[in-house]
């Protein structure tokens, strides 16, 4: 706590995590596949970090939706790059995906870890 630099890694590099799956899976042996990540989390990570949470009607409550949009295209479009209902089953099976990707990775190289 209170340092002003850090070493450069994977944890601290300014990388997004879309190239740090790709990087990790060109890591992996072709025996090793089961520890491929599924990409589809850097869509939801995205949504969740840079997204717009919106509600329908005068009385905000949930569920949210949740709205994430790309650059605009040469006509001042706004491409919708994710739409979704924030709703606590989808919440808890993004949750659940997550954790399980993230699991994953961290069985990857764990010392004394089955793999193949």
């Amino acid at each position: 706590m209170g340092d002003k630099v850090a070493c450069r890694n994977y944890l601290t590099n300014f990388v997004s995590l879309g190239d740090l799956i790709k990087d990790y899976h060109r890591c992996l042996e072709d025996h090793e596949n089961k520890h491929r990540i599924d990409e589809s989390v850097v869509l939801i990570r995205d949504a969740l970090a840079h997204g717009r949470v919106f509600v329908r009607g005068n009385d905000p409550k949930p569920p949210f939706e949740l709205w994430k949009f790309g650059k605009a295209n040469g006509e001042g479009k706004m491409p919708v790059e994710f739409s979704e209902t924030l709703t606590q089953d989808w919440l808890k099976s993004k949750w659940l995906l997550i954790d399980s990707e993230c699991q994953k990775s961290s069985s990857a190289r764990r010392p004394g870890a089955t793999r193949g």
